[in-house]
């Protein structure tokens, strides 16, 4: 009986441990949380953010064909494909940041304001090399409109190279 009662001390207090520690690990009061590719999407760094009172004059971004398919290429085959977007805001859009989903996709963006009703473009180019079977690359856009964060994305089919 007394190797059953020590036991069950041990075991409350193994509890008590456990729910403190847990209490404790979750209530982290005003940490910081972590942001998409390490930016705040409340907080684009100088672009003017807009609230929703501001929504009806904010910039607003209209993308021409968000999906590109590439069709079927050969491993190792590089990629171009230019994005075309339209402001069809009220006030100048600003494209603060545009991240790829892989390292194998380069993008190449101004950061300069779009005016109203103007359209823009970013470059993408996609390294198939070491690649092969189906591709789906996902482009994140950061920009100052409402929503913050938009996406295109490319995608199609890499044949292996033949020896």
């Amino acid at each position: 009986m007394n190797f059953f009662a020590r036991n069950l001390r041990f075991s409350k207090a193994i509890l008590v441990f456990i729910g403190v520690f847990g209490f404790l690990a979750c209530n982290q009061n005003g940490a910081k949380q972590p942001s998409i590719y390490g930016l705040d999407p409340n907080n684009l760094h100088g672009v003017e953010v807009f609230t929703h009172e501001d929504s009806v004059n904010a910039p607003a971004f209209s993308k021409e064909a968000p999906v590109y398919d590439f069709g079927t290429i050969q491993e190792g085959d590089i990629v171009h494909h230019v994005f075309h977007f339209r402001n069809v805001g009220r006030s100048p859009l600003v494209l603060k940041n545009i991240k790829p989903s892989c390292g194998c996709t380069a993008v190449d963006f101004s950061r300069q304001p779009i005016a109203v009703n103007d359209t823009g473009s970013f470059h993408i180019k996609f390294d198939s090399k070491g690649k092969f079977g189906p591709q789906i690359k996902i482009i994140t856009i950061f920009a100052n409109t409402i929503p913050r964060v938009h996406q295109v994305s490319i995608k199609g089919i890499v044949n292996n190279k033949s020896k």
